[in-house]
């Protein structure tokens, strides 16, 4: 952790190897464009290897984008999902590269792209596409900044309308935390480090725990899901609430209360709530801290 944050609740339960309770898990990834993001690669094939098998139990075709070295990839899947799967034809495997040249990373040619890539697997017999893309691959097939968020939310709304599911991830060692903070709000659901949200039409639910190392991720996951429409955002799951995450909440309220809307924070643990209207959330205008 950085900075001094106020600690609630009790944080034995955190593991040396991720940082991460026992709370955040793969089943926050459950959402149809999922974002994962880790520091460890021990995190990072735990948590991919579960949803490719999860995918792959569904009998979707598993469509797996990569910018490694061919021989380096088919050994990373074959150790995650056996050497059966990749020779059953269940999992195609996309050159990053190649994809760039044949849409030259443009997001119309790309939704024209995956919507023939579902068309095809649905073709071969299967229900539906689980693609699997991880941050070098992304910037390989979309290098322009502004075209990978242009994609990354236009595979949101594909996923919404098509048999699709997408989990993206990446990794702190090689991502800036400026491109983390603005990709993870394209996504419907986040695994992140310390802390997991995922976004539904009736509610952001949040998990884990808010300092100021996640605090700007969570920020845009807040702010993503209010321009989606959210006015709901459950922390009955929140065990640890640091100052830079009570700052986050008042940070997006003027845009609400210009609009005379509502922000609803659902059921807060009593440590959670009393941090709350400690940080004077409970009193302030246009937010409401629901039991």
């Amino acid at each position: 952790m950085h900075g001094t944050p106020i600690t609630i609740g009790d944080r034995r339960t955190m593991t040396a190897d991720t940082g991460r309770g026992p709370t955040p898990a793969t089943h926050w990834l459950e959402g149809p464009h999922s974002a994962l993001v880790h520091r460890s690669r021990r995190t990072e094939d735990e948590r991919v290897g579960a949803w490719m098998a999860r995918e792959l139990s569904r009998g979707r075709q598993l469509v797996y984008k990569y910018a490694e070295s061919d021989p380096a990839v088919r050994h990373r899947l074959t150790a995650l999902l056996g050497g059966d799967v990749l020779a059953s034809g269940r999992v195609r495997l996309v050159e990053a590269a190649r994809c760039h040249a044949e849409t030259a990373g443009e997001p119309a040619a790309l939704r024209g792209w995956h919507l023939e890539l579902i068309e095809q697997a649905r073709d071969a017999g299967h229900p539906g596409v689980a693609i699997v893309c991880d941050g070098t691959a992304l910037r390989t097939i979309t290098p322009d900044p502004v075209a990978m968020l242009a994609h990354e939310l236009d595979l949101t709304r594909l996923a919404a309308a098509n048999p699709l599911t997408v989990l993206c991830h990446y990794d702190t060692s090689t991502e800036t935390p400026t491109a983390l903070q603005q990709v993870v709000g394209t996504h419907t659901a986040l695994d992140d480090i310390r802390f997991a949200a995922r976004r539904d039409p009736e509610a952001l639910t949040i998990s884990g725990e808010i300092d100021i190392s996640n605090a700007d991720r969570f920020g845009a996951v807040l702010r993503a899901a209010i321009d989606h429409g959210t006015r709901t955002v459950e922390i009955s799951e929140v065990r640890h609430l640091a100052a830079a995450g009570c700052h986050v909440v008042l940070d997006a309220l003027p845009r609400l209360r210009a609009a005379g809307q509502t922000l609803v924070l659902l059921r807060p643990g009593d440590a959670v709530r009393q941090i709350l209207d400690i940080a004077g959330l409970g009193e302030t205008e246009n937010l409401v801290i629901s039991a």
